[in-house]
């Protein structure tokens, strides 16, 4: 992937364009500042049962280049409970890895790192895959993934930059940050749904057992996290992380989809992958689904 590298006047005009975009919008910008300013409006509660501030919640921030960087670095290093990191393409400096490992390992947040399909041959042999996945950090891909998400349990970035060790400074990259009081929040959290049911889990990782027993997320919001125990797809009988609600491997989900027919009459069960006619609404034999109810 080519990086032009700008120069400091290129910046600022692209700088100065940004924020005449986004005037009146309530959007702030200024690269790497922190604004943390809240709109009128009653208070309420979101979704996952943490504060509404207002009818949109704090406001977001406009970050572009090395300000964005700056901020997924903050993401990674106060994230607690869950960090999630969507990238099509990865090469992460040293540093971010030794704080994904602290997260994963030291901290027991629920790590997830999230790339294309294609990549996966070519980053198995790369020196941080494999620090990541002995860290316990889940490992997933998705193909023709292109999406750029960094969140964790307190705040998020949508942006067009790639989780890679050169794209904050070699690239033009922009960025909305919200916090998870912003009725975004809600939005990103459906995105990320529809996107698990693409995902192939190939490592899931210590994290994610740790987890496991931590109860509600923030707020007391009972949304389940993706359980590590190892599953099968009930059409081909493929290895897949172990969710009754998306029992399916990403290509054979894309098939089922095609007609979404919840009592169409496949082969396996999702959890024990003995012959049986598992269907999306009752995807576990009778044995498995009194053991797991």
């Amino acid at each position: 992937m080519p990086n032009v590298l700008p120069s400091g006047a290129a910046r600022a005009t692209v700088s100065l364009r940004a924020d005449r975009l986004i005037a009146g919008t309530g959007l702030h910008t200024g690269g790497g500042h922190e604004h943390n300013e809240e709109s009128t409006g009653k208070e309420g509660l979101n979704r996952r049962g943490g504060p509404q501030m207002g009818l949109f919640g704090s406001t977001p921030q406009l970050l572009t280049d090395g300000a964005i960087y700056a901020k997924v670095r903050q993401l990674i290093v106060e994230a607690q409970d869950r960090l999630t990191i969507i990238s099509p393409y990865i090469d992460p400096t040293g540093d971010f890895v030794r704080q994904l490992e602290e997260a994963a390992h030291s901290r027991g947040v629920d790590v997830r790192v999230v790339f294309r399909k294609d990549k996966l041959a070519e980053y198995r042999r790369t020196d941080w895959f494999r620090r990541l996945e002995a860290a316990g950090v889940s490992l997933a891909v998705i193909e023709r993934l292109h999406s750029k998400v960094y969140r964790n349990e307190s705040a998020a970035i949508v942006t067009s930059m790639n989780f890679f060790s050169s794209s904050g400074e070699n690239s033009f990259e922009v960025g909305v940050f919200f916090e998870e009081d912003h009725k975004l929040s809600d939005q990103i959290e459906d995105y990320l749904e529809s996107l698990e049911r693409h995902m192939e889990w190939f490592n899931t990782g210590d994290s994610k057992r740790k987890q496991a027993g931590r109860g509600a997320q923030k707020g007391g919001a009972a949304r389940a996290k993706a359980p590590a125990a190892e599953g099968h797809c009930i059409r081909c009988d493929g290895s897949i992380a172990f969710n009754p609600r998306r029992p399916y491997c990403a290509d054979d989900y894309e098939k089922w989809a095609r007609y979404k027919n919840e009592d169409f009459e496949d082969k396996h069960c999702h959890r024990c992958g003995r012959t049986h006619p598992a269907t999306m609404r009752k995807p576990l034999c009778r044995d498995c689904f009194e053991q797991v109810r």
